[in-house]
């Protein structure tokens, strides 16, 4: 099977907003991460193309940590992964037009050639969470 290369500029902006995570500074003890199952884990699709769904992006708070995983599948492999929080979407990095600037995002994986899946591991105390 051939390898399918993804790199995974994802609007993981509209991930956070649609989590709620955004200001758990202010609320650490708080439930921050809502999801039907309970566990506390909430999952998106993880997009290539604006269309192609190569896996999925999940979030969750665990011991005072925001977890953020994506994992890709079906012989997606991630190459970077970019994320911004924030509780406007209108604060995300965009173009004039809309589109999200990923580059500009405060949280950046690096080179993760290769990899199928990558987790941003952030203390609530920051402040940019």
């Amino acid at each position: 099977m051939r390898t399918k290369s993804a790199t995974t500029r994802v609007m993981a902006a509209l991930v956070m907003a649609i989590a709620g995570v955004a200001g758990l500074a202010a609320n650490a003890s708080a439930q921050c991460v809502v999801s039907e199952s309970g566990s506390g884990t909430q999952c998106f699709a993880l997009l290539a193309g604006q269309t192609i769904n190569t896996g999925a992006v999940c979030v969750k708070v665990e011991e005072g940590v925001l977890k953020v995983t994506y994992t890709t599948t079906g012989g997606w492999e991630l190459t970077e992964a970019h994320l911004w929080i924030g509780n406007q979407i209108t604060d995300l990095p965009q173009t004039k037009t809309g589109n999200p600037i990923p580059g500009k995002f405060p949280f950046n994986s690096g080179d993760i050639t290769g990899l199928t899946s990558y987790t941003f591991a952030l203390p609530v105390s920051n402040p940019l969470v």
